[in-house]
């Protein structure tokens, strides 16, 4: 017999971080690249942001219970995450301005 409790049972904030994994993924990757646009490094920031917006992307598009990436419907999250995830990294690469 299996110990392992149902996602509905995590209680407090770590249960609420083990159901929605996801979100954390996307948010941490998001934190740490506002982290380095803050110390200076906005090329690289603005990469891990992109970054962060496919991922999310991408978990919403696999994952049959993305918790709350799940927004609107499933290809406009998706749409919407992957757009302007590839934006920003476009945006990032095209810049021509270096402080």
């Amino acid at each position: 017999m299996s110990d392992r409790r149902p996602l509905a049972e995590w209680k407090g904030p770590l249960g609420a971080a083990r159901r929605q994994w996801p979100w954390v993924v996307v948010v941490a990757l998001a934190a740490l690249g506002l982290g380095l646009v803050a110390l200076g490094q906005w090329r690289t920031g603005l990469a891990f942001l992109g970054s962060a917006m496919i991922v999310g992307g991408l978990l919403r598009w696999a994952l049959p219970a993305p918790g709350i990436l799940a927004v609107r419907g499933k290809a406009l999250d998706v749409a919407l995450y992957l757009g302007l995830g590839l934006a920003l990294i476009v945006i990032d690469a095209i810049a021509t301005v270096d402080w």
